[in-house]
């Protein structure tokens, strides 16, 4: 074969790769009180005096021997108290290279001491909150995982949070239209964003909660009905302004099969859940109860994404168990449907097995999987031995614990190759007796045995 000789031993060397990175943390003030501010990174030529790591010892050592593939690393921690200055009107600047987990923090801080000194908005702290605030919504991440992850961190509903204590409307306003309303939103912004929402006009803020649902719902549809909830819950009335914003949530249901508008990773949907149908119908019902039965109709409409007995069951007993929405119309008609269904189940007949046939629809079709599946459908025969190769047993093994098979397992380690025993029980029928008793309970919570439904 050609190519060129591989290089003998002599003609290798060893290289060191070194790698460092400095940042300031655990700030404190000049009184020593503890400050918000998460690490600021800074570079070696900010020093003064420039030889200040000069001969410093390190404070932990930690040293990894070569593994696999990887080589030996070998890493040292330093620390050292230091004296921090910077220019103030450069101090937004400098807290920007930062990011999120330094400058959401100290508007924290801006917001604290502004609120302090008694919450003028003539205070020149007012107004360095606002440019920061403006700092961080154009300096906001634009890829999906770094949006996803600044939620889960809590930086966005810090931000809006931050932002309705200081009343900054201007900047309320702009952060949920140009980052909240274009994607940069998860669950764990609801409670900053329906607090922030309460700072703007009842118009406005009205119409970037749709415009948030809207551009959202299809990828984040639990989250969203959790917005619009807590949004409707806060009107003393009506909720019907909040019209849009519920039709463009329900639009945006998905139905039974696979759903486009989350094909791609951006845009993956996250799988509706119970709790999303109790925020739903309980934010319908005060919005426009016409829309709350259309929101049923479409969950009984499509079983394989709103199961019954997975979510609508125990959604409607929560539902049934809350004040605002107990005896609704679209929850009575939850509840008549998810009656039927308990009833339906409890009317099949309930008797353990008469002989040893057990289900036997196996998916694979493998010689030892045939055999399991003939043994499962004989009426006579409760053991069946299997003595075979670990592969062929832990395989078997495999097949009966996905096909969830009446079946107990042990192995018998006599002689080789070893013998995989497996005796029939009454698992599926112990399962019914056991959905029996959940479902007459159910029925009971529901009423569904006095009369109702």
């Amino acid at each position: 074969m050609g190519g060129e000789p591989r290089p003998s031993c002599e003609d290798l060397e060893v290289a060191e790769v070194e790698d460092s990175s400095q940042t300031v943390h655990d700030w404190r003030h000049p009184n020593g009180s503890q400050l918000s501010l998460g690490p600021l990174p800074f570079q070696k030529d900010e020093l003064s005096p420039p030889d200040a790591f000069d001969d410093l010892e390190p404070e932990e050592l930690d040293f990894q021997e070569a593994t696999g593939n990887e080589d030996a690393t070998f890493e040292r921690l330093y620390q050292r108290a230091a004296l921090v200055l910077w220019p103030r009107p450069e101090r937004i600047a400098v807290l920007a290279r930062g990011g999120l987990e330094s400058t959401v923090p100290f508007l924290g801080e801006l917001t604290r001491q502004w609120q302090a000194n008694g919450s003028a908005r003539e205070d020149p702290l007012w107004e360095e909150a606002h440019r920061l605030a403006a700092q961080i919504r154009h300096g906001w991440p634009d890829s999906a995982w770094e949006r996803r992850q600044a939620s889960r961190a809590g930086h966005g509903q810090a931000v809006l949070r931050h932002l309705a204590d200081l009343g900054d409307r201007e900047e309320i306003e702009a952060f949920v239209a140009e980052r909240t309303g274009a994607g940069a939103y998860g669950p764990d912004d609801n409670e900053g964003l329906a607090t922030a929402l309460k700072r703007l006009p009842p118009a406005r803020a009205d119409e970037l909660l749709a415009a948030v649902i809207t551009h959202n719902a299809a990828a984040q549809g639990p989250a969203c009905a959790g917005l619009l909830a807590r949004c409707a819950g806060a009107r003393k009335g009506l909720a019907a302004p909040l019209h849009p914003a519920a039709l463009a949530l329900l639009r945006s249901l998905p139905g039974d099969g696979p759903d486009a508008r989350g094909a791609t990773y951006e845009r993956r949907p996250e799988v509706p859940t119970k709790g999303m149908v109790v925020d739903l119908l309980g934010a319908l019902e005060r919005i426009d109860a016409p829309l709350a039965a259309q929101a049923v109709d479409h969950f009984l409409c499509h079983p394989s994404t709103y199961p019954v007995d997975r979510m609508l069951l125990p959604a409607t007993l929560c539902l049934e168990e809350q004040s605002a929405t107990h005896g609704k119309p679209s929850v009575e008609s939850l509840r008549t449907a998810v009656v039927a269904h308990l009833r339906a189940r409890i009317a099949l007949p309930l008797e353990p097995p008469a002989d040893w046939r057990r289900p036997s629809a196996i998916r694979c079709t493998c010689t030892y999987c045939r055999d399991l599946s003939r043994f499962l459908a004989d009426p006579t025969q409760s053991t069946w031995l299997l003595k075979a190769a670990q592969e062929a047993r832990s395989h078997v093994e495999g097949t009966i614990r996905s096909n969830t098979c009446d079946l107990d397992c042990d192995t018998e380690q006599r002689g080789r190759p070893y013998t995989l025993r497996c005796t029939k029980n009454q698992a599926s029928y112990q399962r019914r007796v056991e959905q029996r008793r959940q479902d007459l309970a159910h029925l009971t919570r529901l009423g569904g045995d006095a009369g109702r439904g």
